[in-house]
């Protein structure tokens, strides 16, 4: 018998009873697998049903569950909600009541520890339901039901996930809101479990809501509706068209950005540093998604010279049967620093920028001019900068609150230039393989992506 076909065999049940039914068949499913036509099986499945009635008390008539949750392969997980609301508001309002110590939000419903994106990371998303809506989810390694303040929820652990390891949802079934959080690894389990109570949903306005307006849902298409909750579709592999060409040092570079080229740069000269001491600490560059990133001491001793770090090899997967991502292979590798020198030139007789979005950092096969991108085996692929951003630039625009402008560039007066370094973290064993990029085209669609970059090679 099925978990998700209980309300079908004993009809209206209260949650707290499915909570507890599903929670005494989880702990048979530990255990050597039973065939469900067995009288043993089904001899269980009484047992648990018995004795869950005995935890729970009385089953009323009147009580539904209204979200279903089951296994989809290993690691995905399918959610069926029962809508229940005939008159749930036309907005709503997400309420936390309780978030750990410096945690605050400035970008609706991101939080973190002073909105740094670094600690006590949290996300949120309220969908508003129309009907019976189902959501799918990927690598999941386990899950517990729950009952919060009356509501049905829902707290998963991820598989190999070390930023957000757990996530959560919560179905306010009478407002029609279905509430999904992404949970950094550093909050504590007391803090899930605080925050998971203190969370509420109320009538919102127009002007000061969380999730959008029943109406517009209950004209959209449900499966755009749930896109946006579910981390897998079932859209054609596009056709991805790369190509490389080389270029010299000097040699002026083209900029797709900015397509009257008025300012134009070239490549003077690349070093490869392993010590950093002699660079501006101020102007290197943590992204939010580096292993490493909190400021230069993960990266280089007091003396300035940069440490090895343990780089993890992985293997990936669908995320259903198997783990989106797990790792194979951890080595202790050097660090370096592929260090470039830029001439930006602005030739004419007004103010411009240039940008620095088309400049990175690829791993490249030169097999007799024909230039592509190092593959490496599925079973093992090396969590490496093959396609580094910039992490460090001496000088870049900074806007009038005194932070570096949303994308990186460098604004020139009439008939001017500027020296301009830039720098990509690199492992020390790939360096064979590093080249530094221009981007001269990028464009995508469903079925398609056309990238061309120029390249030189980090000698």
């Amino acid at each position: 018998m099925k978990k998700q076909n209980l309300d079908n065999v004993y009809g209206n049940v209260p949650h707290s009873f499915h909570c507890a039914v599903v929670k005494s068949l989880n702990k048979l499913e530990e255990v050597e697998p039973m065939k469900s036509k067995s009288k043993i099986y089904r001899a269980a499945i009484a047992c648990a049903i018995i004795a869950t009635i005995g935890a729970v008390g009385i089953v009323t008539a009147k009580a539904v569950y209204p979200m279903i949750v089951n296994r989809n392969g290993d690691y995905g997980l399918d959610v069926t909600l029962q809508q229940t609301a005939s008159n749930a508001p036309e907005y709503v309002k997400l309420n936390l009541g309780y978030l750990p110590d410096n945690v605050i939000s400035e970008d609706g419903l991101k939080y973190s520890v002073n909105n740094n994106h670094k600690e006590k990371c949290l996300t949120f998303l309220v969908v508003r339901t129309n009907d019976t809506d189902s959501f799918f989810d990927t690598n999941i390694e386990n899950y517990e039901e729950l009952t919060v303040n009356d509501h049905h929820a829902v707290l998963a652990n991820v598989a190999n996930n070390n930023d957000f390891d757990r996530r959560f949802y919560i179905y306010f079934e009478e407002y029609s809101a279905f509430i999904k959080a992404y949970v950094g690894s550093d909050v504590t389990d007391e803090e899930v479990s605080k925050i998971m109570n203190g969370i509420s949903v109320t009538e919102g306005t127009a002007d000061d809501h969380s999730g959008g307006a029943l109406s517009e849902v209950k004209n959209q298409d449900k499966n755009s509706l749930w896109d946006m909750l579910s981390n897998i579709t079932d859209k054609a592999t596009p056709t991805v068209n790369i190509t490389f060409s080389k270029i010299e040092l000097g040699q002026t570079l083209h900029n797709s950005i900015v397509n009257d080229e008025t300012c134009t740069a070239t490549i003077d000269k690349i070093e490869v540093l392993d010590n950093v001491n002699n660079l501006d600490e101020k102007k290197f560059q943590f992204y939010m998604d580096d292993a490493l990133a909190e400021d230069i001491s993960d990266y280089a001793d007091e003396n300035g010279n940069l440490v090895a770090y343990e780089r993890n090899s992985y293997k990936y997967g669908d995320g259903v049967n198997t783990p989106i991502s797990e790792i194979t292979l951890t080595e202790t590798v050097n660090r370096r620093m592929v260090y470039v020198t830029i001439t930006v030139s602005n030739n004419t007789d007004s103010v411009s920028t240039y940008w620095y979005q088309d400049l990175d950092m690829h791993c490249l096969n030169d097999n007799n001019g024909n230039i592509s991108p190092v593959e490496y085996s599925e079973d093992c692929i090396p969590d490496i900068p093959w396609r580094g951003e910039i992490s460090y630039i001496d000088k870049n625009d900074v806007d009038t609150a005194g932070y570096k402008a949303g994308y990186n560039s460098i604004t020139l007066q009439p008939n001017t230039s500027e020296t301009v370094h830039i720098g990509f973290w690199a492992d020390e064993d790939m360096l064979d393989d590093y080249y530094v990029t221009n981007c001269l085209e990028y464009s995508a669609g469903d079925l398609y992506q056309t990238e061309s970059y120029e390249c030189i090679k980090v000698q």
